[in-house]
This record gives structure tokens, C-alpha cells and sequence, in this order.
């Protein structure tokens, strides 16, 4: 029943970067009164952003991720330093800090981890995670694949290119790549919308430094996807590489084996899956699970014409009318995560 409640955790994790449709599944009896802790801290430019998501688990409907009354939810760091995360959202706590707080530093090599106190006097702690120095990526480049025997139609494939040694340590760099996509698309109002989507739960990449004796990687497959009306008005894919602890590849591994599972009898049993999150009395019998993990991000972009991936007829206006549903061309606004703002990143 373990492999149920991993897909929930992981689930967490997509749902604090994206969102994701309601999913309706019964949860086992046994698991039910689960406590899900999920989190993680970033250091950014010139600060630090810690977010933590609490829910108690019971159906995984819409009704029923019920929010854990908390008391406190603190963060650590390796030389004493303590904050409080203060509630932004039903099951949400959050903090912003300073790189310059002198009370807080936020350093490469620092250990950082929470704790968890509800008002049922239960305690959760995690356990401390590194916080390590994310390579800057090389290379995003991309190739388009026309439609031939072999292939029902046109794709376009993303490769990335990087560095696996940071200078910081002995150790190669343990990577997880996430990707978003935003695209431009015209209604029939003439409205310019863009639209950004994250990745979902199926394109889960990690990549182990340590087993390769090189110290960098070159064309790593990062995305393949059909060429669509997606691409008919520009479209930028933007990879975010995370740095990651040996614990920390090792969820996201465990991650990435679960959602790619297909149910057939010949695959391995998924078994236990890795938590970082325990009671800080192990004595007890309350149930939780979850993660807690600090990270650097790396961000890079290319930008794919539509000239350079087949020319893909635009969505709109749309060869047939598509009542009732008449996205996106009624009203471009209408679809997840458009907005009439171009992002920052758009300069073509």
C-alpha cells in the first residue's frame, strides 16, 4: 500500500510548482490518517525561498485532503540558526530570507530541516539535507523530426548539455531536471495570449554524476513531444536543473520508477518507499511521510521558431467548430495559466 501513498507524495511535490487536475482514488484503510509533509527550501540570487505542504490524508478527493491543524512549523540550519514559517495557504507555510541574514546563513555545504508540531501534539522532524551547488547548463538545443515510415508524425526533440563537476567538493553533482513550456496563441478576438504549462508527473529526469567519470554530460534527452498548434506562434521550452543530496536523487529516483510503472506482473514489487520525515518520537505510532530536501535551480531556454519545426497550422481560427468547448479560440484567456502579459524571458 506504500506504492499508493508515494504517488500522493509525489503528487505533493508537482502540486507546489503546478497545478494538477483532482484525482478520485479510494486510499487503503490502513494508510488512512496518513500525515503527508512535503517541502523544500531554494536559494535563489539573493534569497532563500522555503515552502512546506501539510495535509492529512484520507479519500484523495477534493474533499478530503483535509489541512493539518498545526502549531508551529520551524526550519534549521547546521550552526543554530532557527526560523518560523508562517501559513500563506490552507496547508501552506512559507518563509523568505535574506542570503545577507546574519541569523540564517544560507551556504553551500550547510545542512537545513524542519519541524513539524501540530495541535494534537504530534511532532515531525526531518532529517538534515545538504544543500549543494547546482552546475550551470551548457547547451538547450532542439531537433525537429519530420513525419516518416518509422515515425506517425512530426516531433521535436530537446537535448541538454552541462557540467557535472561544481569545483565545491570531491563529488559529482546528483541532477533532477523539470521543464515548462510557453507558447503564444491568437484568438479570434485577435487577443495575444501566453500560456506557460509545467511538466507533469510523467517526465520525471535525473541524472547520477557519479556514475559517469566525465565531467560533463552532452546531449541528454530532456523533452520529446509532438509538434502541435503549440508551436504554430513560438514556443520556449525552459529546463530548471536542481542540485540534489544523495537522498534527495534518491526520491526523485524512486519517483520517476512509480509513475513509469505500466501494472505488469513482471515488474518488481515497489516496496517501501523512501521518507525523510519521521516522528521525532519513534516510540509512537503516528503515521507520516514525505520529504524535506534544499536545492539550488539553474534555468535555461531555447526558443523554438515555428519555421524550424514544420510551420504547424495555428489553433484559430479552427477548422471545425468545437462547441461547446471552443478553447482557445473564443477566448484565449480561457485556457490554464494564460495570461495577456508576455514573461520576461520572451524576445521574440
Amino acid at each position: 500500500m506504500r506504492s499508493f501513498l508515494w504517488f500522493i507524495v509525489v503528487t505533493s511535490v508537482v502540486i507546489t510548482i503546478g497545478c494538477l487536475d483532482a484525482i478520485d482514488l479510494d486510499v487503503p484503510q490502513e494508510e488512512q490518517g496518513t500525515i503527508v509533509i512535503q517541502g523544500k527550501l531554494i536559494k535563489k540570487n539573493d534569497e532563500a525561498q522555503v515552502d512546506v505542504r501539510i495535509n492529512n490524508l484520507f479519500d484523495f478527493t477534493p474533499q478530503s485532503r483535509l489541512p493539518v491543524l498545526v502549531r508551529t512549523v520551524e526550519l534549521f540550519e547546521t550552526n543554530g540558526g532557527v526560523k518560523m514559517l508562517e501559513r500563506t495557504d490552507l496547508n501552506t507555510y512559507s518563509i523568505t530570507i535574506d542570503l545577507d541574514d546574519p541569523d540564517f546563513p544560507i551556504e553551500y555545504g550547510n545542512e537545513y530541516w524542519i519541524r513539524v508540531v501540530t495541535l494534537r501534539d504530534q511532532i515531525f522532524i526531518s532529517q538534515p539535507n545538504k544543500l549543494l551547488k547546482v552546475p550551470a547548463a551548457k547547451e538547450l538545443r532542439f531537433e525537429y523530426q519530420a513525419e516518416n515510415p518509422n515515425q506517425e508524425e512530426d516531433r521535436v526533440k530537446f537535448f541538454l548539455s552541462g557540467n557535472i563537476d561544481t569545483n565545491v567538493d570531491e563529488r559529482k553533482s546528483r541532477l533532477r531536471f523539470s521543464i515548462k513550456q510557453a507558447y503564444r496563441v491568437t484568438d479570434c478576438e485577435s487577443k495575444l495570449c501566453y500560456v506557460e504549462n509545467l511538466s507533469d508527473l510523467n517526465n520525471i529526469r535525473t541524472l547520477d554524476g557519479n556514475l559517469t567519470s566525465d565531467a560533463s554530460f552532452e546531449d541528454f534527452e530532456i523533452h520529446d513531444v509532438a509538434i502541435t498548434s503549440l508551436f504554430a506562434e513560438g514556443h520556449y521550452l525552459s529546463v530548471f536543473t536542481e542540485s540534489l543530496s544523495d537522498e534527495a536523487l534518491r526520491y526523485w529516483e524512486e519517483a520517476a520508477t512509480l509513475v513509469l510503472r505500466t501494472g505488469n506482473m513482471f515488474e518488481e514489487p515497489v516496496g517501501t518507499q523512501f521518507s525523510n520525515i519521521t516522528p521525532e518520537d519513534t516510540s509512537t505510532m503516528d503515521n507520516v511521510f514525505g520529504f524535506f530536501y534544499a536545492t539550488e535551480i539553474d534555468t535555461i531556454r531555447v526558443y523554438a521558431d515555428s519555421s524550424l519545426v514544420g510551420s504547424p497550422r495555428p489553433a484559430c481560427p479552427p477548422l471545425k467548430p468545437k462547441e461547446p468547448n471552443c478553447l482557445p479560440c473564443c477566448d484565449c484567456l480561457g485556457l490554464t495559466n494564460s495570461s495577456l502579459t508576455k514573461p520576461d524571458f520572451w524576445i521574440n
